[in-house]
C-alpha cells in the first residue's frame, strides 16, 4: 500500500481586524516633509480600523484607507490643517461604522454610502455649495437672534456636526451671545490708533483734496521702486520673480518674458538634521528655480505715498441721541494684476450675522494681464459680462457705511487700498491675533480659522472665496467679544455692606 504524501501545513490568517494590524499599509519613510511620518501613519492606522468595520474585505479597507490619507496628504500644507480634516474624516468613518452595527442598516449599504461620498466631496469647501452656504448663515442668525430674548438661566444650545463650514469648538451659553450694539461696544477697543493706521499702511486723508489719500511706506511692506529710464520707457521690479521688465508709461509691455516664481513663503524646515529655508508650496529649497509660469512680470501697484480716487466715509450726525448702532461689517476684496498692480475684481461684505450684505464683481479699467486664480478664484469667464466699476462700488459703500461703522478684515489695509476707501475705525484681525513672533511676521487667516474656530478654509484649488473670508473674520472678531464678555462676567464685583 503506498503511503499518503504528506503536504505541508499552510497556515491559515484571519481575517478579523486585530489579526490584520501587522499588515497594515505603511507610509514611507521618505513620502516628504510637510506632515510628519508619524502623524500620517497614526491616521492611516484609524482609517483602516474603521475601514475594516464597514468593508466587506480587507483589501477594500486597506485601498480606502490609503486612498483617504493620500487624498488628505496632497491637499493639506500645514500640520494643523492636516489634523482636522483627518479628526473630521475619522468622526466621519466612525459614524458610518455605528451604522454599519445597527441592526437596520447592513454592511454593504454602508459600503455604498462611503463610495457616493469620496473625501474631495466631503473635505472640500467649494464656494458655489449654496445649500451649506445657507445652512450656516440660517444657523448662525437663529443661534444670535435668540440671544436677545433669552431668559434669566438659557439653556446650552448644541449644533449637530455638520460641513466644515460649522466650527468644531463647544457651543457657547446663549449668555454669551451678542447683540449688534453689545457687539459694538466691545470692539471698539480693538479699533486701531490714528498712529496704527498710518502705521500700517492704511490710507489717511491728505490736506491738499478729499479725493487724495496719503499711504504710508513703512518696512513692515515690501516696496518695489520704479525706475525711469527715458520718457517711453519705466523700468519695473516684479512682485513674483524679483526681475526687472519694462513698461511704457500707458502700460504697454516692452518687455515680453515668463514669469517663473514661486507663490508660496519660504519657511524654516528641518531636514537630515539641519534647518534650511524651503518654499511652502513645493518644498523647494530658497534657491531653486519657481515651480509656476506665468505668461509675464506683474507690478505690485503705485509706489507713491499720495494718490488720488479716493472717498471718504461721512460721519452721521446725531447718532449717539438717536440710539442708532453705526454698524459692524467684515469686508473682504480680491484683486487682479494689470498693468498698473492690484486692482479690484470682487468686494464682499458681511454683516454680524454672517449674512452677505453686498457682493459684487468689479471690471478694472485697465485690461487683465493676469487674473492671479489661484488666490483671488477670478477666471475670464467670471468677468465675461460685467459693468460695474469701481465708482459704483464706491457709490454703494458711502450709503452702506458711515464714519462710526466698524470695519472687521484681515490685512484690511490691502482692501481698503483697492477700493480707494478712506475709513478710520477699523478691526484688523492680523493685529487682533497677533503672531507669536511679533511684527513684521502676520499670522495666515487660514491658521487663525483653523487654531481658533476650528474650521479648514482656502483649500479649494479654484481660489479664494471672499464671502467665506470676511465671514470667518466676523466670526473671529465675535469669538473675541464673547472672550472679552466671559471676562467682565467673572471679574469679581464688590459687596455693599
Amino acid at each position: 500500500m503506498q503511503a499518503k504524501k504528506r503536504v505541508a501545513h499552510t497556515s491559515k490568517v484571519s481575517s478579523s481586524p486585530s489579526a490584520c494590524k501587522t499588515q497594515k499599509p505603511v507610509i514611507p519613510l521618505k513620502a516628504g516633509g510637510k506632515i510628519p511620518t508619524n502623524l500620517r501613519q497614526k491616521y492611516l492606522d484609524c482609517f483602516v480600523d474603521e475601514y475594516l468595520k464597514i468593508c466587506s474585505s480587507d483589501k477594500e479597507a486597506y485601498d480606502k484607507a490609503k486612498a483617504e490619507e493620500e487624498t488628505i496628504f496632497s491637499a493639506c500644507n500645514m500640520r494643523q490643517s492636516y489634523t482636522n480634516r483627518g479628526s473630521l474624516t475619522l468622526k466621519h468613518l466612525r459614524n458610518q461604522a455605528a451604522a454599519a452595527s445597527s441592526p437596520t442598516c447592513s454592511k454593504a449599504a454602508v459600503s455604498g454610502i462611503t463610495e457616493a461620498q469620496p473625501t474631495e466631496n466631503r473635505l472640500c469647501m467649494d464656494s458655489t455649495n449654496k445649500t451649506k452656504t445657507e445652512s450656516l448663515k440660517r444657523k448662525a442668525r437663529e443661534f444670535l437672534e435668540s440671544s436677545a430674548a433669552a431668559n434669566e438661566e438659557p439653556a446650552t444650545k448644541k449644533l449637530k456636526p455638520c460641513d466644515m463650514r460649522e466650527t468644531a469648538q463647544p457651543v457657547a451659553k446663549d449668555s454669551d451671545s451678542l447683540t449688534l450694539d453689545v457687539l459694538y461696544q466691545l470692539l471698539l477697543p480693538y479699533a486701531l490708533s490714528e498712529d496704527q493706521l498710518c502705521k500700517f499702511g492704511f490710507p489717511q486723508p491728505h490736506q491738499s483734496s478729499s479725493t487724495v489719500a496719503a499711504i504710508s511706506e513703512s518696512g513692515l511692506f515690501k516696496a518695489h521702486p520704479i525706475k525711469q529710464l527715458s520718457d517711453t520707457e519705466l523700468q519695473h521690479t516684479c512682485c513674483r520673480c524679483g526681475k526687472l521688465f519694462s513698461m511704457t508709461p500707458d502700460g504697454w509691455y516692452l518687455t515680453k518674458e515668463s514669469c517663473i516664481y514661486h507663490y508660496g513663503r519660504l519657511r524654516k524646515a528641518r531636514e537630515t538634521g539641519e534647518i534650511h529655508s524651503v518654499y511652502s508650496c513645493c518644498q523647494g529649497v530658497s534657491a531653486s528655480a519657481g515651480c509656476q509660469v506665468a505668461e509675464c512680470h506683474v507690478t505690485s501697484g503705485e509706489q507713491d505715498s499720495v494718490r488720488g480716487g479716493f472717498v471718504t466715509t461721512t460721519a452721521v450726525t446725531d447718532v449717539d441721541s438717536s440710539g442708532i448702532c453705526p454698524g459692524v461689517y467684515a469686508l473682504d476684496c480680491e484683486m487682479c494684476y494689470t498693468a498698473a498692480g492690484l486692482e479690484l475684481t470682487r468686494v464682499t461684505v458681511v454683516d454680524h450675522t454672517l449674512k452677505s450684505t453686498y457682493e459684487a464683481l468689479v471690471k478694472p479699467d485697465l485690461p487683465i494681464v493676469d487674473y492671479n486664480t489661484r488666490f483671488s478664484g477670478i477666471t475670464v469667464s467670471t468677468l465675461a459680462n460685467v459693468i460695474t466699476r469701481l465708482e459704483d462700488v464706491q457709490q454703494h459703500l458711502l450709503t452702506l457705511f458711515s464714519a462710526d461703522t466698524i470695519l472687521i478684515g484681515h490685512s484690511l489695509n490691502s482692501d481698503l487700498v483697492a477700493l480707494k476707501l478712506i475709513h478710520s475705525k477699523v478691526v484688523d484681525t492680523s493685529i487682533v491675533f497677533p503672531h507669536p513672533r511679533g511684527l513684521p511676521y502676520r499670522r495666515a487667516l487660514r491658521t487663525l480659522a483653523a487654531e481658533i474656530l476650528r474650521k479648514i478654509i482656502q483649500e479649494n484649488a479654484g481660489g479664494h472665496d471672499s464671502f467665506e473670508d470676511s465671514a470667518v473674520c466676523m466670526e473671529l472678531a465675535i469669538w473675541k467679544a464673547k472672550k472679552d464678555l466671559r471676562k467682565q462676567r467673572r471679574r469679581p464685583t464688590s459687596k455693599v455692606k
